[in-house]
């Protein structure tokens, strides 16, 4: 009896450290795999005496593994941000850069400054003509590049719901093969891993907290307490939108978001959906890009009323349009950037005006003494004159065109480099969380070194085998 025991031990034993082979192998060929958590067989003692496998435990906390997908949530948010308001920079021009805003009207100045040193110079005429359209076509570019950008996010955002909407789906669909599997008390290590790897990819998108369900299954709910899976996955709903213009806003008539057919609060903070790349889509569509918009159209704004005014031009009347103006509804200020153009009616040749004008006025109907500057001065001191801006988007203090230029380009370059700021912190936590869950991965050099207990076990087993069947042997010769 004593040596079918040793034997039937020793046999368990074999089994045992055949399945702590495999489990090793498995740990090493995955050892790069994303989602795979490292497994470890847990032992038991048998009952009538050996040892038994009792589980494949997964090596990983989840509360850790939910503050790195928080994080990776915030990280994706930030950089979403951080990469389009760079782009706006690059529209609007940094304060260093001659093409940029405050070039463009650097540009100008130096023209007019150079044109009533020459008043008679039609070359120089052409010059502030020439430096005039290309402030104005600074301005349509950004602000078109703008909208563009808010087409950019719209569309980001609908990817970004479609791709959510398949995640969800596909942990429910993994949820149900888990609770099957569960019951029928096979290994669900593999269908595990792979739920973690989509949930991760869902928190891109939106920060989830994932809590435990009967048979393995697991719900998941927003930071801030949205449903998002219970026994099925709730549907969320957007529309992307065909074009933007400055005047569209959400639910005017751009689409905001649903959860199971109910609206969702995006611009709220701490709402539904807060935190992660769709909120921060939806605060650069609605919020942030719109906000840079509207510096320019203030900017737009302020060139027309300061050139219609008569201290800058005396040869208009009141009302008369004076070297930049609007094309469209002027009343409407939404969109000024775009739509800002020269007079080219009244001062350039190609359009039927004349360069004339631009040393006589606007107003002017005939040209006067070709050696008069006064206009071209006045235009100068235009620009130079602080001033309170008509938009109070540029805010309340007087100041002159090239300082509201300034102004722009530093909010611009301000807005950018506190999102690459705000980036760098989210990558920085990201990292550090990272490397905690990874501590919890495979160790190659830790599996090595247990493959080689293995090894001893194995071999140990494998002598008691060899030597209960001497034993065994001896008794049959007698």
């Amino acid at each position: 009896m004593g040596i079918s025991s040793a034997i039937a031990s020793a046999t368990s034993g074999l089994f045992a450290t055949a399945r702590s082979a495999q489990t090793v192998s498995d740990n090493v060929a995955n050892a790069l795999t994303p989602g795979y958590a490292a497994r470890e067989v847990v032992l038991a003692t048998g009952q009538f005496g050996g040892v038994g496998v009792a589980t494949i435990a997964r090596r990983e906390t989840l509360s850790l593994i939910t503050d790195r997908r928080m994080a990776e949530a915030d990280t994706s948010g930030e950089r979403a941000r951080s990469q389009s308001l760079s782009k706006v920079v690059d529209l609007v021009g940094s304060a260093d850069d001659s093409g940029s805003l405050s070039g463009r009207v650097a540009t100008f100045a130096a023209g007019l400054t150079a044109a009533a040193s020459l008043p008679s110079s039609d070359q120089r005429l052409e010059t502030v003509l020439t430096s005039a359209q290309a402030l104005a076509t600074h301005l349509n570019k950004a602000g078109d590049g703008i909208q563009a950008e808010r087409l950019a996010a719209d569309h980001a955002i609908g990817d970004a719901v479609e791709a959510l909407n398949q995640g969800l789906l596909r942990v429910e669909q993994l949820n149900r093969e888990i609770a099957r599997q569960t019951a029928s008390k096979g290994d669900v290590n593999t269908l595990l891993d792979q739920r973690r790897a989509v949930i991760d990819g869902i928190s891109e998108f939106i920060p989830v907290r994932e809590y435990p369900r009967e048979n393995g299954r697991v719900g998941l709910i927003t930071e801030t307490g949205a449903v998002l899976l219970l026994d099925s996955a709730a549907e969320i709903g957007f529309d992307k939108s065909a074009g933007m213009t400055p005047g569209m806003m959400i639910d005017d008539p751009l689409s905001g978001l649903t959860i199971n057919g109910r609206a969702v609060d995006t611009a709220r903070e701490g709402g539904p959906i807060a935190g992660g790349q769709i909120a921060a889509l939806f605060e650069l569509r609605d919020e942030e890009l719109p906000e840079a918009q509207v510096r320019l159209d203030a900017f737009a704004e302020e060139l027309v009323v300061r050139f219609q005014d008569i201290k800058t031009d005396p040869s208009l009347e009141a009302g008369e349009a004076g070297l930049f103006i609007f094309s469209g509804d002027a009343t409407s200020t939404k969109g000024f950037s775009q739509r800002l153009a020269v007079n080219e009616d009244k001062v350039n040749p190609d359009a039927g005006g004349e360069l004339w004008r631009l040393r006589d006025g606007l107003g002017a109907d005939e040209a006067g003494p070709s050696g008069d500057a006064r206009v071209l001065q006045f235009f100068s001191s235009g620009l130079e004159r602080a001033s309170v801006p008509a938009n109070s988007a540029l805010g309340t203090s007087s100041l002159g065109i090239g300082a509201l230029a300034d102004l722009v380009v530093g909010s611009t370059a301000g807005a950018a480099y506190r999102a690459e700021t705000d980036l760098s912190y989210s990558e920085g936590r990201l990292n550090i969380l990272e490397e905690a869950v990874l501590s919890e991965g495979v160790n190659t050099d830790d599996e090595m070194r247990m493959l080689l207990l293995i090894e001893q076990a194995y071999a140990a087993n494998a002598r008691v085998i060899q030597t209960a069947g001497i034993m065994l042997d001896r008794i049959l010769e007698i």
